[in-house]
């Protein structure tokens, strides 16, 4: 992978702490999950992101519970919903919890994020589009 990415969509995100945290972007024209879990040893989250390709049904499954998401979201910011807990039983939530539980992959790469974030967080009249540019570090 080159040292440098262009700016690519967040598809999907979770985990926010003042950016995104967990989700899937595009890279290089394909589709990457990245990570960026807590450090107890830092007590912070790390400047280095981790990020892997993600197959074609695991997208499917990550794309379908943020579907399920963002309406909710946007029903929520638009005062239709009074419950603050998002619901999903779905089998694909299911899917996507277990595999969040794994390690991310060996061969995951590592880089630090630049974030275009969309400053508009609210749902009720779009969703929120964000990008980020991936610097490659060893």
């Amino acid at each position: 992978m080159d040292q440098l990415s262009e700016f690519g969509e967040v598809l999907c995100w979770s985990g926010w702490w003042d950016v995104p945290r967990f989700g899937v972007s595009i890279v290089a024209g394909e589709p990457f999950c990245f990570d960026c879990p807590f450090s107890e040893e830092l007590d912070d989250y790390p400047e280095v992101f981790l990020l892997w390709p993600i197959p074609p049904e695991e997208l499917a499954d990550e794309l379908a519970v943020w579907e399920h998401f963002a309406t909710w979201r946007r029903e929520f910011d638009l005062g239709n919903v009074t419950d603050p807990h998002f619901q999903d039983q779905s089998e694909a939530l299911g899917r996507v919890q277990a595999r969040r539980q794994l390690e991310p992959p060996a061969d995951a790469l590592h880089a630090i994020p630049e974030w275009r974030l969309d400053p508009n967080r609210m749902f009720a009249e779009r969703r929120p589009h964000h990008f980020v540019h991936w610097r490659f570090v060893e």
